[in-house]
C-alpha cells in the first residue's frame, strides 16, 4: 500500500520580466502540474498563459500585497492537505520586492517543503548590463516615496562600498536621481535600465547628475537603477559635508583637507538659534561616530547667519494666512540683522505619563541664564510639536522682567512641503501694537525641535524688546 503524503509542496516560480519567450520549460511544467496557483494578478497570469501557449487546470487564486496577510493561512492549510501550490508574481522571483515572504516563512514553520523554479531577474540583469562592479552588490528595493525620507535613506548609503541596485517607479525616477546626486555625488557612476528584455529595452549610463538631467523630461516603463559604491578609502569630503548639513541648525559646511587627505579644518554656518558650542559638539560627534573622521574641536569654526532659502521665505508668506487668525494683524517693521542673537535653543525634553499624557519642557538660553517653559497635552506627534512651540513661547515670556509687555494671543503650527518644513504663526501684542509673526525651520532633527526653532526664528527676527 502506497504511503499518503501529508504535506504538499510550495514552489516559487520565477516569471519572465518582459519577454514571454524567457519562460523556461520547468516553469511551464510547474504551472501545468500545480494544484493551486497563487498569482499576484490573476488577469495578468491568464494573459501570460495565452502568450506562452500554456495550459493549467490548477485553481488560480489571488495573492497580492493587500491580502497577503489574510490569504497566507489559507494557502498553508492547502499545503498541509498535500497540495502543490505554485506562487507567481507579475514578473521576476516571488518575495523579492513582491509578495511571497510571509508564505515562505509560514510554510517553513509548518514543516512544508519549499523549492523554486529559477527565472529571469531584473536585479541581476541590470547589474550585468550596468558595466559597474559585480563582485559585491546589495539590493535596496524601492526607496521611500517622499523626498525627506528618501534623502535620509540615501544619506545612510553614502558610504556603502558595494554596488547598489534599486527599483523605482518611472514618475519618481527624476526626483530619485536628483536626490541621489545631492547625497551620493554628481559624478557617482550609475546606470538606468528600462524595459529590460522588452522591445524598447534601454540602458542609460553616466554620472548621477547627467542621468538626473536626462530623466527630467520624463521616462516610461519598468525601471531598475544601478549605482556604483563609494570609492575605497576615506569618505569623499563632499559627501561628508552633505551629511553634516543634516545636523540641527546647520546651513552650510566646508571641510578643508590636509595634504594627507584627512580633515584639517571645518567651517560651519548655522542659524542664530543654535549655540556655537552645541554645533561644535554635534559636528565633532558625527565626524567621529558616523563618518569615521577625526578633527580637533579647536579646528571647528562656527559662524551664524540669519539668512534662509528664498523658497522658505516665500513659503512663510504663502501659509501665513493658514497658520493663524490674528485680530487686525499689523505688518511688523523690517527687522534689523541681529549680530548678537538674543535667544538660543538649549534643550527639549518629553515626559510621558498615564495621567497627564505628555509633558514637553523647553529650555532656552540668553547669555549665562536658562529659561524653561512647560506644557501638557495629549500624546501624538502633532500635539508634541504644538506643545513644544507653546512651551518655547512661555520660556520667552520669562526672559526679562519687562516681558509682561509681550503678550502671546495665539500660537499655531502648520507642516508643509512634504513634511520637510515646520511653520509657526504667533499672534503677539506689545502695548497697542498687534502683529502676526511667522517663522519656519527645516525638520532635520525632530518636529519638536523644529517647532521651537521656528518660534525663535519668528521672535528673534522681530522682537528686540524682550
Amino acid at each position: 500500500m502506497a504511503l499518503v503524503e501529508t504535506h504538499g509542496l510550495l514552489v516559487l516560480a520565477g516569471m519572465p520580466i518582459g519577454d514571454v519567450e524567457d519562460a523556461s520549460p520547468a516553469l511551464l511544467r510547474a504551472i501545468g502540474t500545480a494544484d493551486v496557483v497563487a498569482a499576484e494578478d490573476t488577469r495578468r497570469f491568464a494573459a501570460f498563459l495565452g502568450r506562452a501557449h500554456a495550459t493549467s487546470s490548477a485553481r488560480v487564486i489571488s495573492y497580492f500585497e493587500g491580502n497577503e496577510a489574510s490569504r497566507t493561512p489559507e494557502l498553508v492549510e492547502l499545503l498541509g492537505q498535500g497540495l502543490t501550490v505554485v506562487l507567481v508574481t507579475d514578473a521576476g522571483m516571488p518575495s523579492v520586492s513582491d509578495p511571497g515572504y510571509r508564505l515562505v516563512a509560514a510554510a517553513i514553520i509548518a514543516g512544508i517543503r519549499v523549492t523554486a523554479v529559477p527565472g529571469p531577474s531584473a536585479v541581476l540583469t541590470a547589474l550585468a548590463l550596468s558595466g559597474l562592479a559585480t563582485d559585491r552588490f546589495c539590493f535596496e528595493g524601492f526607496l521611500p516615496r517622499k523626498g525627506g525620507p528618501r534623502r535620509a535613506a540615501l544619506t545612510e548609503l553614502a558610504a556603502e562600498r558595494r554596488t547598489m541596485v534599486f527599483f523605482e517607479a518611472p514618475h519618481r525616477l527624476a526626483e530619485m536621481l536628483a536626490d541621489a546626486t545631492t547625497t551620493l555625488g554628481a559624478d557617482r557612476p550609475a546606470a538606468v535600465c528600462r524595459e529590460l528584455t522588452k522591445t524598447y529595452e534601454e540602458v542609460r549610463r553616466g554620472g548621477l547628475a547627467e542621468l538626473a538631467s536626462w530623466a527630467a523630461d520624463g521616462v516610461l516603463g519598468e525601471i531598475t537603477v544601478v549605482v556604483a559604491g563609494a570609492p575605497a578609502g576615506v569618505l569623499p569630503l563632499a559627501e561628508a559635508e552633505r551629511q553634516l548639513r543634516t545636523l540641527p541648525g546647520v546651513l552650510d559646511v566646508r571641510i578643508v583637507p590636509s595634504e594627507t587627505g584627512a580633515v584639517s579644518e571645518v567651517h560651519v554656518v548655522t542659524t542664530m538659534e543654535v549655540t556655537p558650542k552645541a554645533t561644535v559638539r554635534n559636528v565633532e560627534t558625527m565626524l567621529k561616530a558616523s563618518l569615521k573622521m577625526s578633527v580637533d574641536h579647536r579646528k571647528i569654526s562656527v559662524a551664524t547667519s540669519n539668512e534662509k532659502p528664498r523658497a522658505q521665505i516665500e513659503a512663510e508668506r504663502n501659509v501665513a494666512a493658514q497658520v493663524i487668525s490674528a485680530p487686525t494683524p499689523v505688518a511688523p517693521p523690517a527687522p534689523e540683522p541681529l549680530k548678537n542673537p538674543r535667544l538660543y535653543f538649549e534643550d527639549v525634553e518629553i515626559q510621558r505619563s498615564m495621567a497627564k499624557g505628555v509633558t514637553v519642557r523647553v529650555t532656552l538660553r540668553k547669555g549665562d541664564q536658562s529659561f524653561t517653559g512647560e506644557c501638557e497635552g495629549p500624546e501624538s506627534a502633532r500635539s508634541r510639536a504644538e506643545l513644544a512651540a507653546k512651551s518655547a513661547v512661555l520660556a520667552i515670556a520669562k526672559v526679562e522682567r519687562n516681558a509682561a509687555a509681550f503678550v502671546v494671543e495665539g500660537c499655531k503650527l502648520i507642516e508643509a512641503f512634504d513634511r520637510e518644513f515646520m511653520f509657526v504663526g504667533i499672534s503677539v501684542r506689545m502695548g497697542r501694537e498687534t502683529a502676526l509673526l511667522t517663522g519656519s525651520c527645516e525638520i532635520k532633527d525632530s518636529p519638536e525641535t523644529a517647532s521651537v526653532l521656528a518660534v525663535l526664528d519668528a521672535t528673534n527676527r522681530w522682537v528686540s524688546r524682550i
